[in-house]
Order: structure tokens, then C-alpha cells, then sequence
């Protein structure tokens, strides 16, 4: 065939080649206009891989500007994008790959340690070096990129590490120092007493007659034991036979912790007593609730020392006033 007849078909070749390269790059363009969705993590890959396509593209060499842009468009979809896999690529067996591999290892162990949360932009870049290293050991042909990627890598890597180790040494600090706390804690709030054994329930003289009734509590509880209550079922009797008496139902706590929590504590327990006591058949209206806190132990002791004597409930019958027959105060049960 004569050249002259060969010349269109050539250049007919090489406008098609020309265009089948000018579509390779459209990955690129596309990735370059959207919008970047998902985690901080993710973001940051896709800036990476924006970068690295940017860069094949310039060198010409747009089958790896579009692979780069392709993980860019997934992870600006908020979309899972890990390191390469090495059988993705035709990698020559030795020290390089064996290199790769056990960096993809630390990579993914530092991302599962929570890397990716707690600095996102290092852990992206990380991952984007490794992708990057991956590319240029794959071409083979340019020693001073390779190093780049890997150094930068491997630098990035071992501080990732160094973060996790550190967190995981503070973890444990906190830890011990919190342990510690607690059995300081457990020490002055009496928390070491839980298993103490309580007081039983007693009777003793009040302002009238029917006397005045004690009953114990446990450490920062508000529940009656099966032998208070039989006592206050006593109580309920002897209300039951003294129309005319109101009872008042006092809470005490010890001395450890807050003075105003302790109140609250101690007024709690009164109202399990007078809810109880309700509960057994005694007007509502016939009952007081009050508190008095840590300010009046039955056994006087210093701040923050744990006392079961002095967690408890008083219960003490007192005459209802003439006037109106009406009682000083009332229990409202919630």
C-alpha cells in the first residue's frame, strides 16, 4: 500500500489515542466539583486524594490521576476508603513490599486505636502518603518519590503510634488516680462499712408517752430492712389507738459528704417512714416529715466520718394542736 494511503489511518490512530487520554482525565474534573461529605477523617482523605490526582494528572499519567480520584469521590460520599490493598497492584516481591505490607498493618491498627477521630487530618494523611508510596513502588522508576512517600510516611506512622500509646498511658493514669480517689473516698464516706451490721430499731422516752422510736439506715440508702419494719408497724398500731397525736418523722445522716445533700438524704428517709406508715392505714394528714441532716448525731463525731448510728429516722407522737384540730403540717405523697 502506498504511504500516502497509510497517512489518514495514522493520524485517524492518534486523534483517537489523543482523546481516549483526554478522557482518563475526567475523574479528576468531576471529583474537583463535588462537595466533600461525611467525617472530618473523610474530608481530609479527599483533600489528600484531590492532591495526589492533581499531581499524576500534571505528570501525565492520568490512569493514576483517575484511580486517586476515584477514592477522593468515595470519600467525599462519606463512603469507607482504606489503605490500598497490595494485590491491587503488580508489586515485585522483596523488601519494598514486606515494607508495605507490615506499614499497612501499623496504618490499620493506628485508624482501629481511634487515630482517624482523634486527629484526622495526621491519620488521612497518613493513609493518602501510603497510597501514594503504593503508586510510585508500583512504576518503579523514580527513587526520590518513592523515599518521599514512604519517609513521610513512616515518620506520620510512628507518630500516630506514639499518640495511641500516650492516650492509653493517660487512660491508665486516670484510671489508677480514679481508683485511688474512690478508695479514698470509700474510706471517709463509709462505703468500706457497707456490710456493717445496722442497729436494731429502739424505743426511747419522748415528750409524751407513746415514747420515741429509732430506726436505722444503711450507707447513702433510704430502705427499710424487714426488721424496721416491724417496729413501725408498732407505730402504726399505736397511731391507730392516739387519734389525737400527730407523728413526726425526723431524718438524720452522718457527717460525710455534702451538708446539703445530707439533707436531702435524711428527708428522704423520712418520707420512706411516713410513706410506709400511710401505706399501714395512718392519716396522711396526721403525718410530719422532717430533716435535720448532719446536724444532730446521735453520736457527736468529727467531718466525713462514717456513724450508722447516726443514720437515721426519728419517729415521735406529738398532741395535735386545739386550735382548728388541724395538723401543723402534712406529708404530700407524690
Amino acid at each position: 500500500m502506498p504511504r500516502s494511503s497509510l497517512r489518514p489511518a495514522a493520524l485517524a490512530i492518534a486523534g483517537l489515542a489523543s482523546l481516549s487520554l483526554v478522557a482518563c482525565g475526567l475523574q479528576l474534573q468531576e471529583a474537583e466539583q463535588t462537595l466533600p461529605q461525611g467525617t472530618a477523617f473523610e474530608k481530609a482523605l479527599y483533600d489528600g486524594y484531590i492532591e495526589l490526582a492533581r499531581a499524576e494528572y500534571e505528570n501525565g499519567d492520568y490512569r493514576a490521576s483517575d484511580a486517586f480520584a476515584r477514592r477522593a469521590l468515595r470519600s467525599a460520599k462519606g463512603e469507607s476508603v482504606l489503605p490500598e490493598s497490595l494485590s491491587l497492584r503488580e508489586l515485585e516481591k522483596g523488601e519494598a513490599s514486606n515494607q508495605l505490607a507490615q506499614t499497612r498493618l501499623r496504618l490499620i491498627a493506628a485508624f482501629e486505636s481511634g487515630a482517624s477521630q482523634r486527629t484526622p487530618k495526621k491519620a488521612a494523611r497518613a493513609q493518602t502518603l501510603f497510597d501514594c508510596w503504593m503508586e510510585e513502588q508500583e512504576e518503579n522508576r523514580q527513587p526520590e518519590d518513592i523515599a518521599a512517600c514512604r519517609d513521610a510516611l513512616q515518620s506520620l506512622v510512628a507518630e500516630l503510634e506514639s499518640d495511641s500509646t500516650r492516650l492509653a498511658e493517660d487512660k491508665a493514669r486516670e484510671a489508677e488516680e480514679k481508683a485511688r480517689e474512690d478508695a479514698r473516698l470509700a474510706a471517709a464516706s463509709g462505703e468500706l462499712f457497707e456490710g456493717q451490721d445496722l442497729p436494731a430499731p429502739m424505743k426511747t422516752e419522748g415528750p409524751t408517752a407513746l415514747g420515741t422510736y429509732i430506726v436505722f439506715f444503711e450507707l447513702n440508702r433510704t430502705r427499710l430492712t424487714e426488721e424496721t419494719k416491724g417496729i413501725l408497724q408498732e407505730v402504726v398500731r399505736l397511731a391507730k389507738d392516739a387519734p389525737a397525736m400527730k407523728i413526726r418523722a425526723t431524718g438524720h445522716a452522718d457527717s460525710v459528704g455534702n451538708p446539703k445533700i445530707n439533707r436531702k438524704l435524711a428527708k428522704k428517709r423520712a418520707e420512706t417512714v411516713t410513706r410506709y406508715l400511710i401505706d399501714a392505714g395512718v392519716e396522711a394528714e396526721r403525718v410530719v416529715v422532717d430533716s435535720h441532716g448532719d446536724a444532730d448525731p446521735l453520736i457527736p463525731t468529727g467531718d466525713d466520718v462514717p456513724e450508722v448510728q447516726n443514720r437515721r429516722v426519728e419517729i415521735r407522737f406529738e398532741p395535735i394542736p386545739e386550735a382548728d384540730k388541724v395538723p401543723v403540717a402534712s406529708l404530700q405523697v407524690r
